[in-house]
């Protein structure tokens, strides 16, 4: 179960160091890589790999949570199609690592994804929209859930945003997601 330090990068180039957790990666993950499987184009994935996924969704959320002994200002899943990170995010919040779900403040203002590979983290960032709510300044912790972390565009354009409204600079970030791919930020 790694935990592994982390810059992630904005789309203006500043790096906010911060942690990710995640169970498995592409080589390890088994059943888990459904996840990714559903996102490639020309990847096979097929209903018994469903099953599966199924079947060890319950307990990947619950190991996933239990690696975090802290309690979070806010928590938040990212805006996306599929409905994977909400899950994960449930089990957080059900552990107790925080109160404050902020999920719903972040909104898609474009159909740009994050699993497309040309898209640039200058067009994710301006694919998504933040409700200010004037709370941002007081969170000296942020939990972001996702189903997969890869590249760190997704993580960068929502950091970017929180930023604008207020988050300090030194707040702690931490992303956790079952699943790391091996990507590179653009």
């Amino acid at each position: 179960m790694p935990i592994e330090s982390i810059d992630f990068q904005l789309p203006d180039g500043v790096e906010i160091k911060g942690e990710l957790l995640f169970l498995y990666n592409a080589d390890s993950a088994g059943p888990i890589y459904y996840l990714q499987a559903i996102r490639s184009v020309g990847k096979k994935h097929t209903d018994s790999m469903l099953e599966s996924y199924d079947n060890l969704k319950s307990l990947t959320a619950m190991k996933l949570a239990q690696l975090l002994q802290i309690e979070f200002d806010c928590i938040l899943s990212p805006p996306s199609r599929y409905e994977f990170a909400s899950f994960y995010k449930t089990q957080f919040l059900e552990n107790g690592n925080s109160k404050v779900d902020i999920s719903d403040r972040i909104t898609k203002i474009s159909s740009v994804t994050s699993g497309e590979n040309e898209v640039s983290i200058h067009e994710l960032y301006e694919s998504l929209s933040y409700s200010q709510q004037g709370d941002e300044a007081d969170w000296a912790s942020v939990l972001i859930v996702d189903d997969i972390y890869a590249t760190g565009k997704t993580v960068g354009s929502i950091l970017a945003r929180l930023r604008e409204a207020g988050l300090h600079s030194n707040a702690i970030i931490t992303v956790a997601a079952p699943l790391r791919i091996a990507g590179k930020c653009q």
